[in-house]
């Protein structure tokens, strides 16, 4: 069976009894006698302490695809568990899925197609919903610059089309990739340097100067659950740990792997997005305002030679605090009204 498992959907997970339950089953209800051998399930369980193993083994024993389970011996943090469930994996393409979303009804079948349709692509990236931890309420205008410039399903060969798509790649849940070109830089590379949570945009950035055949599926593939790290229950701690994974280690994978030109067009997009926004969510939080100041020195430090950080950025440190809560909410106003 392994020698024909077209797509293994890698799940990573740690203590999500109470949500990977609905995981399997959006991947279960898809199986078909057209699809049930080429796709294959693979979880690598992080050392959960909760009943994630009985919820998993419910479905592994009446799986009509090929499952795979491992549980770490004790909590190796999560870049290892990324590597981990990859490991595991048979599959020529592996899909990544978080353990607390979902996919959507269609989505395994358009995606076998786009794989079988384009046996020379290296890689896709996928859409999707963006929706409240208890799935009610949708976040709107979640998606980045790619969803809004490229609207339809199409191609991705350059590096300039790329730099759009640069953003999009720390969503875990989007990705397809072929196995063989992630092994090929998992054994070539050492990746410990790296291990800040992102390991995967690292994996991605590398994956790509080495085949640069993407295609990108605007269709939502898959629901996702906002907000729900597993970080830390403490809002501020959460604050703080999210900012230094988002913005400070995207400088760093995008100088490990492309030109300058393309460097400088990353981080103009990044401080126009994840950089403002996480300003603004710490200059509103309730943190110390020393801690704050040791936040924005750091910000400054890391990108004080790019322009787009002054423009886009910094006027935002120097705010006072109740026009940036007005400015948050004007923007609110206008991304209800698209």
């Amino acid at each position: 069976m392994p020698d024909k498992i077209l797509l293994s959907i890698c799940i990573p997970t740690y203590n999500r009894a109470s949500t990977i339950q609905e995981a399997l089953e959006s991947i279960m209800e898809q199986v078909d006698k057209t699809n049930k051998d080429l796709i294959e399930i693979c979880i690598a369980d992080n050392a959960s302490t909760d009943n994630s193993f009985e919820v998993i083994d419910r479905y592994r024993e009446n799986s009509p695809v090929k499952f795979t389970y491992h549980k770490n011996p004790v909590n190796k943090w999560a870049d290892y568990n990324f590597l981990k469930v990859i490991e595991i994996s048979n599959g020529k393409f592996c899909w990544y899925l978080w353990s607390d979303d979902i996919l959507e009804a269609w989505s395994i079948n358009k995606v076998l197609q786009t794989l079988q349709g384009n046996p020379d692509i290296s890689w896709c990236i996928g859409g999707r919903k963006m929706y409240s931890v208890d799935f009610q309420n949708p976040v709107k205008n979640s998606n980045p610059v790619a969803r809004w410039k490229y609207p339809a399903d199409g191609k991705i060969n350059s590096m300039e089309e790329f730099s759009d798509f640069f953003l999009y790649c720390w969503f875990l849940w989007a990705q397809i990739f072929r196995k063989d070109l992630w092994n090929e830089i998992y054994e070539s590379q050492k990746l410990e340097q790296w291990h800040n949570s992102y390991i995967h945009l690292y994996m991605f950035s590398h994956i790509f100067t080495r085949s640069s055949n993407l295609i990108w599926i605007s269709q939502e593939l898959t629901w996702c659950r906002m907000w729900n790290d597993s970080f830390t229950v403490d809002r501020q701690e959460w604050l703080i740990k999210r900012m230094y994974i988002d913005v400070l280690w995207y400088r760093d994978i995008a100088h490990s792997a492309f030109e300058k030109k393309y460097v400088d067009k990353i981080l103009w997009d990044l401080s126009s997005t994840l950089i403002r926004g996480h300003i603004i969510q710490i200059k509103n939080s309730s943190l110390p305002l020393k801690k704050k100041y040791s936040v924005y020195s750091d910000l400054i430090k890391r990108y004080y030679k790019y322009s787009a950080f002054w423009k886009k950025s910094f006027l935002f440190m120097c705010m006072p605090k109740i026009l940036t809560i007005g400015l948050r909410n004007l923007w609110r106003i206008y991304a209800k009204s698209k």
